[in-house]
């Protein structure tokens, strides 16, 4: 995903350090998720009930393409989202500390920018800010069909009084999917009102 917010000027000076940084953010969300999913198929699932496991497996199947394809008015903002360029994410979901250790967030722009002093993002343009906010359409849909297709897993685990799994598992869907979708609609709010300013703020 982080390819597509680099700026082609940018694109091969940038397209080492970038596979570096994706292919440690892989295996950081590869050594939280894994383990998880291991504790399920050993421990929490039921292989004697095969019928309930290949329904909970078509129900994940189901829930990640309902969020992959998930309709145009899901992603559009609210006015309470607009209002003070997005602050309700900003004071309820400390979505700025979240940023920081994001792909593309502030230590990793800060980083960039000391390779290449003149690295933004998003141009100051309205095209480019228009542009952006679109990407972040693009990635809050993958979060989101990640984020449903654990439902199914997490209702498994509920029912099989496996709490604590069940507890784990809500945690990290939030960590990894949740907060980078408020962080999403965060960064389109200033987006979409940088594309309505001229770029000036983007």
């Amino acid at each position: 995903m982080a390819d597509l917010l680099v700026d082609s000027r940018y694109a091969t000076t940038l397209s080492r350090p970038l596979a570096r940084f994706q292919c440690l953010l892989s295996a950081v969300i590869g050594f939280t998720w894994g383990p998880l999913l291991f504790h399920f198929l050993r421990r929490v699932a039921d292989w004697s009930q095969p019928v309930l496991l290949v329904a909970t497996f078509s129900l994940t199947v189901g829930l990640s393409l309902l969020g992959a394809r998930a309709p145009a008015g899901c992603f559009r903002l609210r006015d309470w989202e607009r209002a003070g360029r997005g602050r309700i994410y900003v004071r309820c979901f400390g979505i700025r500390a979240f940023k920081k250790w994001m792909s593309h967030g502030d230590r990793m722009n800060a980083w960039m920018r000391r390779r290449i002093p003149s690295y933004r993002i998003v141009q100051p343009t309205p095209s480019a800010a228009a542009a952006y906010a679109e990407r972040t359409v693009h990635i809050e849909r993958q979060h989101l069909a990640w984020g449903l297709a654990a439902l199914a897993t997490l209702g498994y685990g509920i029912a099989a009084r496996a709490y604590g799994f069940a507890f784990l598992l809500t945690a990290l869907n939030a960590i990894t999917n949740g907060w980078p979708i408020l962080l999403q609609r965060y960064n389109r709010v200033r987006a979409e009102r940088a594309a309505g300013r001229g770029g000036r703020e983007a």
